[in-house]
């Protein structure tokens, strides 16, 4: 049976939350492996986005010509690899974040309002719709490659927008049992303003009135810092077998992909040719 929480203690227009502990977190970082497989998935994705085919994955000649600093196929083949090990790393050091932000939402003794949920869920509709815009594509088109309902959209962004509420109002009581504070000064690093902007940024700041909600925002920032830079990490590396799951998975996908930009390919090389006229 899950347990009703009760809500929020409202104070001057502010919902105050605690939680039931406010220790490290403890968290699990999910590390893949590099197989073979990967690599060569990759390498063959890499030949074709660059033109070549089966047979220049092999060829030493076409290597040179196609990849500043590289002699041959093995060093191609040695490179994609150091280039996938790097980009796991960063994968798993990159959950980081959300990891330690869902702890602390799982110690939330509060519940959020219904309210709050409602104003995150139509915010995070309006900036779905104004991405599709910037691409030129439909809702629809967007349903339909994905084979989803606009149901299961609306249900994705509710569910969403719960968990984002649920994370700030974590962070926001342990930033108030800890009384975390922040200058003026620190705000344009938390919001990732570059140092030479600073001036004109914090100028455009209180010219706007944004200032309270910039310096909430700077200091949820500072303080998912400090959460994440104490967590007790364990990292979770890939078994053989999950690994060769997750990369027939990836060469299906990859094998679309390559499918579509072949396809592509022969189409520009079809509107290249002369066409002849009759006159």
């Amino acid at each position: 049976m899950e347990l009703v929480k009760p809500e929020p203690l409202v104070i001057g227009g502010r919902a105050h939350y605690t939680l039931t502990s406010y220790d490290t977190v403890s968290i699990e970082l999910d590390v893949a492996a590099t197989s073979e497989q990967d690599v060569e998935l990759a390498l063959q994705m890499t030949v074709t986005q660059m033109g070549g085919g089966p047979a220049e994955l092999r060829s030493d000649a076409w290597v040179r010509e196609n990849f500043e600093g590289l002699h041959n196929a093995a060093e191609l083949r040695e490179l994609i690899r150091q280039e996938l090990m790097a980009m796991n790393a960063q994968v798993a050091e990159q959950q980081k974040a959300q990891k330690c932000a869902d702890a602390l939402a799982q110690r939330l003794m509060q519940a959020v309002p219904q309210a709050d949920v409602a104003r995150a869920q139509q915010m995070l509709a309006q900036n779905f719709q104004m991405g599709l815009q910037e691409q030129g594509a439909t809702e629809a088109e967007f349903l339909a490659q994905a084979g989803m309902r606009s149901s299961d959209l609306q249900a994705m962004f509710a569910e969403q927008a719960k968990q984002a509420v649920e994370q700030e109002a974590a962070i926001d009581a342990w930033i108030d049992h800890f009384r975390l504070q922040i200058s003026d000064d620190e705000l344009p690093q938390y919001l990732g303003i570059p140092e030479e902007d600073s001036t004109e940024f914090m100028s455009q700041l209180r010219l706007s009135g944004q200032m309270g909600d910039a310096r909430q925002y700077a200091l949820r920032n500072k303080a998912m810092g400090t959460v994440i830079a104490e967590a007790s990490c364990t990292y979770r590396h890939e078994t053989p077998a999950q690994a060769q799951v997750r990369t027939q998975e990836t060469r299906r996908v990859l094998d679309t992909q390559m499918q579509a930009l072949r396809a592509q390919r022969e189409k520009d090389d079809r509107d290249d040719r002369p066409r002849l006229t009759l006159v």
